[in-house]
């Protein structure tokens, strides 16, 4: 069965240019830092927010949609288009679409029906929505579940239907968090190349602490850690700052436990009976390793990760 191919309708070619600016963002829970000195700017295009879970990514979501209350000290702004957010108001609302990590459906509604209910709370009206919902279903391969129970559908057609919603309107910022959980292999590399084809009109944060889900789609990738950004620029420049500290080294399987103390472990491969093929990455590595430029998005994350930064660094 050949992939999935969703059909980007004209209309998106349609040229809109947006600024998203976050500036000094700061977030508290109690005692609790979980989001400290954040500062980005996004114009069209896609942006892959990659860390692990406590990196401060859902406050970061949770402070672009207006759902997280900022820090009332010294919280920061956020600007879409020049202007605050909080003055925007429902204004601001209009212009985003959103995919949560986790929502509640409501088994018994049929997929119009779901929509429909999203819509009216998003405000859009039913002449449009009717109008709007059609081309949206054909180009999301949902136009034959139309009628079905939402409780009937997989997680992965689920998921096509949090992006219809999401696509309503016509907003100019999609924020998707974790949006490819139960996509297959099949409909997640469709939902890749059909959020590509979207990007050039919109801005669209792609929240993940999955590699592969960014790797190759982004424009530019922020690494999050501790409530901080760490480092961010473009894939191939990332990729760059791991030159001359990556290598492959073939050692004993005895042998392991010394070099994941010294190393970061990249990948560990079995060759022979007793002896293994690993890729290390480090500042300085051992002699006898062969140094290789095969450096990969994971890799990145891996060292950046472990590295102690005191402020962002930006390639």
């Amino acid at each position: 069965m050949g992939y999935i191919v969703f059909v980007v309708p004209s209309e998106l070619d349609k040229g809109k240019n947006m600024t998203l600016e976050m500036i000094g963002l700061n977030k508290h829970y109690g005692n609790v830092c979980a989001l400290s000195d954040f500062n980005y700017i996004c114009n069209n295009g896609i942006y892959g927010i990659l860390g692990a879970n406590g990196a401060g990514k859902s406050t970061l979501v949770g402070l672009l949609t207006d759902t997280v209350r900022r820090d009332r000290n010294n919280g920061g702004v956020i600007r879409c288009d020049g202007r605050d957010i909080l003055a925007l108001k429902e204004n601001y609302r209009e212009m985003i679409g959103y995919v949560p990590q986790h929502i509640g459906f409501y088994d018994d509604f049929t997929v119009k029906q779901f929509i429909g209910y999203i819509m009216g709370l998003k405000g859009i009206k039913r002449k449009k929505y009717e109008k709007e919902l059609l081309s949206i279903l054909e180009t999301m391969h949902l136009t034959d579940r139309i009628n079905v129970k939402i409780g009937c559908l997989s997680g992965g057609l689920q998921q096509r239907v949090l992006l219809c919603c999401a696509l309503m309107g016509d907003p100019g910022i999609l924020i998707l968090d974790e949006p490819t959980v139960g996509l297959d292999p099949e409909e997640r590399i469709a939902f890749k190349n059909y959020i590509s084809m979207l990007s050039r009109n919109k801005i669209i944060l792609l929240i993940s602490h999955i590699v592969g889900d960014i790797e190759d789609i982004a424009d530019e990738i922020l690494l999050m850690k501790d409530g901080r950004l760490i480092v961010s620029g473009k894939e191939s420049n990332l990729k760059k700052t791991l030159t001359g500290k990556t290598a492959y080294i073939d050692i004993r399987e005895s042998d392991v436990y010394r070099y994941r103390d010294k190393y970061i472990l990249s990948s560990i491969r079995k060759r022979k009976e007793g002896e293994l093929r690993i890729k290390i990455i480090g500042d300085i590595l051992p002699g006898e390793a062969v140094m290789t430029d095969e450096i990969s998005l994971e890799d990145v994350y891996l060292y950046w990760m472990r590295m102690k930064v005191p402020f962002l660094t930006a390639f």
